[in-house]
C-alpha cells in the first residue's frame, strides 16, 4: 500500500512539473489559457491526473473499456478546471478507441463483396429500364452529347455516369451497385470507430443489406446509392477525427475527406445540403466541447476553428459550384423541348452560336410573345376556338409551357395616334390574337378557378374587324429594363376594368388543357403580375440578340453572370420537377409510395425487415426522450463538486448518440416540410442509416453494462415487435 501510495505521489508531482506551465522571470512568456489558473492554490490541491487504465474491449465479446480492472470501475473521465470538471478533447485519441485493425479490413471488404455479388446477380438479368432509371439513363445521353436538359437533381451524378461507355446501362447499374458496396463497406468501420465490437458492427451492417428497399436500389441506376456513399463517407471520416490528434497528418486527411464528401454529396442530390447542415451542427458542437478544454491554447482554437471553416464552408461549395460551373458550359447544344422553360436570359446564353435575329425596337403592328416570369413556361395563349363553359363563354386566356406554338403570337396596336414611334413606357395598347384576330380584354365576370368578387375574368373577344373598347386597352407599366425585346419587365393594366393582369400556378380543368389560369385583379402580388415581350417580329432591322449586346452587359463580372445563369438553373429545376415531371408520372407501380408522416414505421410484411426498420425508430425515440428529460432537469446555477463518475463507454455513446439524432433530424425533417406528397420511400433511407447507426450503439453500450441484461432485454423486445406486428 506505502508503496502503491509512493507511486501515486511521484506520477502526480511528475505530471503536474510537466504540463503545468509555471512562469518565471526568466522564462518566456507563452500564450496557454491554463498557466495562470493552474497557479491558484486551490487548483494545486485538485489536479487530478490524467490517466486511465482502461483496456480495448475484445473483439467478439462484449466488454465494457471502463471496467479493467475492479479498481478502475468508477473512474472519472473528466479532469478538474477552474470552477467545473470538464472532458478532455482528446480524451478518445488517449485511450486508443476506435483503432482499425486487419481484421477490420478483411470483414469490411468481404461485406462489400458479398454485397457486389448479391447485386451483380440480379444485374446479370437484361431487364428493361425502369422509368425512373430512364430518366436518369436520358439526362447521361444528353449530357454525353453535349445537349442542355433541365433534371431534378444536380449534375456530378450525371457527371460521373456520363464517363461510362455511352448507351451501356448495365455498367451503369454496375456503378449503382459498387456504390451501395462500398457505403457498407464505410459504415462498417464507422461502427468500428465508436468502439462497436466487431460482432455487433458486422451483424448491423449486414441488417441494412437485408433491407429489400436497399438491394432493389443497389441494382438499378440511380442517384440515392452515390449519396449513399458520399454519407457513409462523410460519417466514417467524422468518427475517424476525433482518434488523431489536432493538425497531425491523419486528421488533416480525413477532415479534408470529409469536408469533400460532404460536397460531393451536395452535388449529387439536393439531400446533401442536408448533410452539410447536420455537418455544421456537430462540428458546433465539437467546438463547444473543445473551448472547455482549459489545456488548449488559444491559438489552437482559433487554428482549429480557421481550418474546419474552410472545411465545412469552402470546400463544399466550391465543388458544388465547379459540378454547376461544368454543367453549363458543357450543356451548350439546345434542346427546346427543355430551353422553352428557361428566361431569356438563359435561352440567349444557351443560344449563343446559333443567335436569333430580332429587331431592337417593338413598333406598331409587332408580332410579339409574351410571358409571365413567374412560371415556368409562362407563355400567354389562346387556344383557337376553345371557349370559356361558364362566365363570358369567350375565348380562353391561358399560360402554356410551350415555347412554338402559334397561339402564343400577339400582334400589337397603339390605342393612341401620337405615338408613332417604338413602344415607350405608360403607353395605351392593344393586343390582338394573330390565328383569331380577336382582341385581349378583362370584362366585369369572374374566373372559372379562382371566383372572388374582386377577379376578372380574361378572355379574348371580337373579330379581325373590332377595333376594342376600354376593356380592350391595356396600359404598358414599365417595372425594369428598358421596352427592348428580351430586357423588359412590365405590368399589364386593363384601363376599362382597373385591374392589372396576373397568373398563378392554379390549373384550369380538362376543357383547359390544365393550363395555367389567367385572371384580373386589383392591388395584385407584383411578382405574379410581372410579365414581359420577349420574341418580336416586325418590319425593323434585325441583328443578333446575344447577352453582350444586352443594356448593362459589360457592368457586371464573369463571376457574377455565372452565378446568375446557376441560380436560375437551380430554380428551374425545382419547379419542373414539381410542375411538370410530377403532373406526368405515370409509373406509380414501379414506385413505393407512402405518406412520409409514416416512413419511420413502414411495415413490408416481412418480419426480419420490419425488425430491423422499427428497431431504429424505437431508438430514436427512446434516445430522443431521455435527452429531452436531461435538458428539463438541467439546472445551469448547480455547482459542480468535480465528482462526476462517467465512463469512457457512457461519453461515447453520448457523443455519437447526439450526432445520430441530429443526423437522423436534418434528413428526414426537410420531407416532411416539402408540399409534394408524392416522395418516394427510398428518400427515408440516410435517415434509416443513422437512426439504425443509434440503435447499434444503444445496443453496444446496453451490453458494456451487462451482457446478461442485454441478452434478456433483447428477447423480451424481439418478442414484443414479432407480437406487435402479426
Amino acid at each position: 500500500m506505502v508503496k502503491l501510495l509512493s507511486n501515486r505521489c511521484e506520477y502526480f508531482l511528475s505530471y503536474a512539473f510537466k504540463n503545468i506551465n509555471v512562469r518565471s522571470p526568466r522564462q518566456p512568456k507563452k500564450l496557454r489559457r491554463s498557466a495562470d489558473i493552474f497557479s491558484q492554490p486551490y487548483l494545486q490541491t485538485e489536479v487530478k491526473p490524467y490517466k486511465y487504465k482502461l483496456k480495448v474491449p475484445s473483439p467478439i465479446i462484449m466488454t465494457d473499456i471502463s471496467t479493467a480492472t475492479k479498481k478502475d470501475e468508477n473512474a472519472s473521465t473528466t479532469m478538474k478546471g477552474p470552477y467545473r470538471s470538464f472532458y478532455p478533447i482528446d480524451l478518445i485519441r488517449k485511450e486508443k478507441v476506435g483503432q482499425l485493425s486487419v481484421i477490420d479490413g478483411i470483414l469490411s471488404i468481404t461485406v462489400a463483396l458479398v454485397t457486389l455479388y448479391i447485386g451483380i446477380r440480379n444485374i446479370e438479368k437484361e431487364v428493361p429500364l425502369f422509368p425512373k432509371e430512364q430518366d436518369i439513363f436520358a439526362s447521361v445521353e444528353y449530357y454525353q452529347k453535349d445537349k442542355f436538359i433541365l433534371n431534378s437533381f444536380p449534375p456530378l451524378g450525371i457527371q460521373l455516369y456520363s464517363l461510362l461507355p455511352v448507351g451501356s446501362y448495365s455498367a451503369m447499374r454496375l456503378m449503382s451497385l459498387s456504390a451501395s458496396s462500398f457505403s457498407l463497406l464505410f459504415l462498417y468501420l464507422a461502427f468500428r470507430r465508436v468502439n462497436v465490437p466487431y460482432l455487433i458492427a458486422l451483424v448491423s451492417t449486414v441488417c441494412i443489406l437485408s433491407i429489400p428497399l436497399f438491394r432493389k436500389e443497389s441494382t438499378r441506376i440511380s442517384l440515392d446509392t452515390l449519396q449513399w456513399f458520399w454519407l457513409s463517407i462523410s460519417i466514417y471520416s467524422w468518427a475517424s477525427l476525433k482518434c488523431f490528434s489536432h493538425f497531425s497528418i491523419k486528421w488533416t486527411i480525413h477532415s479534408l475527406i470529409f469536408a469533400m464528401s460532404i460536397g460531393c454529396s451536395m452535388a449529387t442530390k439536393y439531400i446533401g445540403f442536408a448533410t452539410w447542415g447536420w455537418a455544421i451542427l456537430i462540428s458546433s458542437i465539437y467546438f463547444w466541447q473543445m473551448i472547455g478544454d482549459v489545456r488548449l491554447s488559444t491559438s489552437h482554437i482559433v487554428k482549429h476553428t480557421t481550418f474546419q471553416i474552410f472545411c465545412l464552408l469552402v470546400i463544399p461549395m466550391t465543388i458544388f459550384a465547379t459540378t454547376l460551373y461544368l454543367q453549363i458550359n458543357h450543356s451548350r447544344i439546345d434542346s427546346p423541348e427543355y430551353s422553352q422553360y428557361m428566361s431569356s436570359y438563359y435561352k440567349i446564353f444557351l443560344r449563343s452560336k446559333s443567335p436569333i435575329l430580332q429587331p431592337m425596337e417593338i413598333t406598331n403592328g409587332s408580332i410579339i410573345t409574351i410571358r409571365h416570369l413567374n412560371s415556368l413556361g409562362g407563355y400567354l395563349t389562346s387556344p383557337a376556338n376553345e371557349s370559356y363553359p361558364e362566365g363570358s363563354a369567350e375565348q380562353i386566356v391561358s399560360l402554356t409551357d410551350m415555347e412554338s406554338n402559334v397561339d402564343n403570337q400577339w400582334i400589337l396596336e397603339y390605342v393612341d395616334d401620337y405615338n408613332k414611334g417604338p413602344l415607350i413606357d405608360s403607353q395605351r395598347i392593344k393586343l390582338r390574337h394573330r390565328t383569331t384576330g380577336k382582341l385581349l380584354r378583362a370584362s366585369s365576370a369572374k374566373p372559372p378557378v379562382s371566383e372572388q368578387e374582386y377577379n376578372s375574368e380574361v378572355s379574348c373577344t371580337g373579330d379581325w374587324d373590332y377595333h376594342g373598347d376600354s376593356d380592350e386597352f391595356w396600359k404598358i407599366d414599365l417595372v425594369e429594363g428598358s421596352l427592348i425585346p428580351c430586357w423588359n419587365i412590365m405590368e399589364l393594366d386593363n384601363v376599362g376594368q382597373m385591374c392589372t393582369l396576373i397568373s398563378h400556378d392554379t390549373r384550369l380543368p380538362d376543357w383547359g388543357e390544365f393550363e395555367q389560369e389567367v385572371f384580373c385583379i386589383q392591388s395584385p402580388d407584383p411578382q405574379r403580375a410581372k410579365f414581359q415581350i420577349e420574341f418580336v417580329d416586325n418590319d425593323e432591322i434585325k441583328n443578333p440578340i446575344t447577352l453582350a449586346g444586352l443594356p448593362g452587359y459589360g457592368n457586371y463580372s464573369r463571376c457574377y453572370q455565372y452565378i446568375k445563369l446557376a441560380a436560375e438553373l437551380i430554380q428551374r429545376e425545382f419547379k419542373y420537377d414539381y410542375m411538370v415531371k410530377l403532373q406526368n408520372d405515370n409509373d406509380e407501380n414501379d414506385k413505393v409510395h407512402i405518406n412520409k408522416e409514416k416512413w419511420p414505421i413502414y411495415i413490408t410484411g416481412n418480419d426480419t425487415t420490419d425488425l430491423i426498420w422499427l428497431t431504429s425508430s424505437i431508438a430514436v425515440v427512446i434516445v430522443a426522450c431521455r435527452f429531452g428529460l436531461q435538458v428539463m432537469n438541467w439546472n445551469p446555477w448547480k455547482i459542480d463538486n468535480g465528482d462526476s463518475s462517467s465512463h469512457l463507454n457512457m461519453k461515447i455513446y453520448h457523443e455519437f448518440a447526439i450526432e445520430s439524432l441530429l443526423g437522423w433530424f436534418v434528413h428526414y425533417y426537410i420531407f416532411l416540410k416539402s408540399s409534394n406528397d408524392h416522395l418516394e420511400i427510398v428518400l427515408y433511407l440516410p435517415s434509416f442509416v443513422f437512426a439504425h447507426l443509434l440503435a447499434t450503439e444503444t445496443v453496444t453500450a446496453i451490453g458494456q453494462w451487462s451482457q446478461w441484461k442485454c441478452a434478456i432485454i433483447l428477447l423480451v423486445y424481439i418478442v414484443t415487435i414479432k407480437c406487435t406486428i402479426l
